[in-house]
C-alpha cells in the first residue's frame, strides 16, 4: 500500500502490486521532489504524461495539484489494473491509460499530435536503454513537444546530456541523487 502525499487526498491508500520491477517513489523523495517543481512551476491545468506510471503515484499527486488531464502508460498489466481501481477510489477521471511498450505509445502520441506539458519517466532499472531512449525521442521531436515545460527522470546511473543537445539548451537541469539512483528535474529555462 502507499499513501498520497498532497492534502487532496491526503493518507489515503493505494493499492499497489509485488514486482521486481515496480519501485514506487517513497513519500519522502515524492514530497521533495515536487517541493522542487513547484518552485518553478504550476500543476493547474497541465497535460502529463506518467511514461512508465508503475502505480501512477506521480500521475495522480499532478492531479491533485490541480493538473488538467494525465495519460498513464506502463507495459504490465497488472499495474494498469491497480492504477484503474486506485483511480476509481479517488473518483478521478480526467485520465487515460495505455497498457502498451513505451516505444510504441511516444510514436502513437506523435502521429495523433498529442502534447504534454510534464513528462515522468521512470523505466525500470534493468531497462538502462529505455531512459536513453526516450530523452532521444523527446531530442530528436522537440519542434512537437514544444509545450513541454518539465521532464522528471529516475535512472541508477548518471546521464550524459551533451547527448540530447536540444534537451540541454531549452532545459535548467537540477540532479538529485538519493542512495542508489539519481533524479533529474529538468525545467525549461
Amino acid at each position: 500500500m502507499m499513501k498520497l502525499n498532497n492534502q487532496k487526498f491526503k493518507n489515503i491508500k493505494l493499492k499497489t502490486s509485488w514486482s521486481n520491477q515496480l519501485r514506487p517513489f517513497i513519500s519522502r523523495i515524492r514530497k521533495d521532489i515536487f517541493n522542487i517543481i513547484l518552485n518553478y512551476f504550476d500543476f493547474k491545468n497541465k497535460i502529463i504524461l506518467d511514461l512508465f506510471c508503475g502505480t501512477g503515484i506521480l500521475g495522480i499527486e499532478s492531479l491533485s495539484l490541480g493538473a488538467k488531464f494525465c495519460f498513464f502508460n506502463d507495459k504490465n498489466y497488472l499495474n494498469i489494473r491497480n492504477l484503474r481501481i486506485n483511480l476509481q477510489k479517488l473518483k478521478i477521471q480526467n485520465f487515460k491509460l495505455y497498457c502498451f511498450d513505451f516505444k510504441k505509445i511516444l510514436n502513437f502520441f506523435l502521429k495523433n499530435n498529442i502534447v504534454f506539458n510534464v513528462i515522468f519517466l521512470d523505466p525500470p532499472f534493468s531497462q538502462k536503454s529505455y531512459s536513453v531512449f526516450a530523452l532521444n525521442f523527446l531530442n530528436n521531436n522537440f519542434d512537437y513537444l514544444s509545450n513541454l515545460e518539465v521532464i522528471i527522470i529516475r535512472v541508477d546511473f548518471l546521464l550524459d546530456f551533451n547527448n540530447f543537445s536540444i534537451l540541454k539548451s531549452i532545459f535548467k537541469i537540477k540532479i538529485k541523487k538519493y542512495s542508489y539512483y539519481y533524479i533529474y528535474i529538468l525545467i525549461k529555462k
